[in-house]
């Protein structure tokens, strides 16, 4: 019996372990995500760039539209071309940057989704056999 309990007292150390660390990656991954929605929609295209050397660049806010791009993940800025012949697109974020934003969200997720799914699961299946949990818990 005392095998049994100590096995138990593992796996929710092991859920709590999975639950707390889940949370911490994905505030990280989503507080990294906010910074860079932040910086780009603050900054502007015409102070911060990127821009192109194909790019008009002049004062004019006319040459210039900007958006959020989410890949990568930062400002899109849609010059106007220096020849004429329509735009060229440019984006302030890294594809690795963007990636590591997006991986830390959803392997947060995956851990916090595991780590109570086995809490939740554990104490249910407890039920559907008729044992306490609150007895076999201690």
């Amino acid at each position: 019996m005392g095998e049994i309990m100590h096995k138990r007292s593992q796996r929710r150390g092991l859920r709590a372990a999975l639950t707390i660390v889940g949370v911490l990656v994905l505030a990280f991954g989503l507080y990294s995500g906010l910074v860079i929605i932040g910086s780009a929609t603050t900054n502007t295209c015409q102070q911060e760039g990127p821009s192109s050397a194909l790019a008009l660049v002049s004062e004019n806010s006319d040459v210039v539209q900007q958006g959020l791009s989410w890949w990568p993940l930062g400002r899109a800025c849609e010059w106007a071309r220096a020849d004429g012949n329509g735009t060229v697109t440019t984006y302030s974020g890294s594809p690795a940057g963007t990636a590591s934003v997006y991986g830390a969200i959803l392997v947060g997720a995956g851990l916090l989704t595991r780590g109570l799914w086995r809490s939740t699961h554990n104490e249910t299946r407890g039920r559907a056999v008729g044992l306490d949990p609150a007895q076999h818990s201690a």
